[in-house]
């Protein structure tokens, strides 16, 4: 996750969409007050004071408030994978109101795909390198992303722009002149790419019957941006 001060930007990081790629990408035009949550560069102003109570009264079971006290007592006041509406809450109305918001969003089967072999590959502390795609569907564990970018309370998306992965290279060549960062269109980057050796198109992997585990799933993902098998 970004929050730039410089240039009025917040960039909510979701899963499997070349998020670290693009981090590495936005880094070299932060200022220091800047935050930036990934590990791949020296992380800063993620850690602070904030008041758990929203958050704790909003977590669902026991499981996720332990989580958040976690997060309390750790200062992780802006995790690298954080929903936008919990930055809202973190920031004053005008910062928030006023910067540029956007996330990246991926066709849901290439992207299920995609966190299958990161799991198998590499996926610290979460290494399942003999678990078979069906075995990962049924544990319903999948990359959705869709509340990170919009409000629980009502589904609204409360970014500005959900930009698509497949067309990353234009949508970031409109975007990023009009936040005053210079683009030639190329992002190169490429953060996690390593982990998928099997380089077949999703629709070649999927039987139908997973095809539809993940339609079902990610059913307001392909309502909203138009994602098909």
């Amino acid at each position: 996750m970004i929050i730039s001060h410089q240039h009025r930007f917040i960039f909510i990081k979701t899963q499997k969409t070349a998020g670290t790629s693009l981090e590495l990408h936005l880094a070299p035009f932060l200022d220091r007050g800047d935050v930036i949550t990934t590990l791949e560069v020296q992380a800063r102003n993620w850690r602070g004071f904030y008041n758990p109570l929203p958050p704790l009264l909003a977590a669902r079971g026991l499981r996720q408030r332990y989580r958040e006290l976690r997060r309390f007592v750790g200062l992780k006041k802006f995790p690298g994978h954080m929903p936008a509406h919990e930055v809202r809450r973190l920031l004053p109305a005008a910062v928030w109101d006023g910067y540029f918001k956007f996330c990246v969003e991926r066709n849901p089967w290439d992207k299920t795909l995609s966190m299958y072999h990161f799991l198998t590959k590499f996926s610290l502390g979460h290494h399942h390198p003999d678990m078979s795609f069906d075995e990962y569907l049924a544990t319903g564990k999948l990359p959705l992303d869709f509340d990170m970018y919009t409000d629980p309370a009502n589904g609204e998306v409360i970014v500005d722009e959900v930009l698509k992965f497949e067309t990353l290279q234009q949508d970031l060549a409109r975007i990023l002149p009009k936040i005053g960062i210079p683009t030639d269109g190329q992002m190169t980057e490429k953060a996690n790419a390593e982990f998928r050796n099997d380089r077949r198109s999703y629709s070649e992997v999927y039987s139908p019957q997973q095809a539809e585990v993940v339609r079902q799933a990610f059913r307001r993902e392909t309502e909203l941006l138009g994602y098909a098998f």
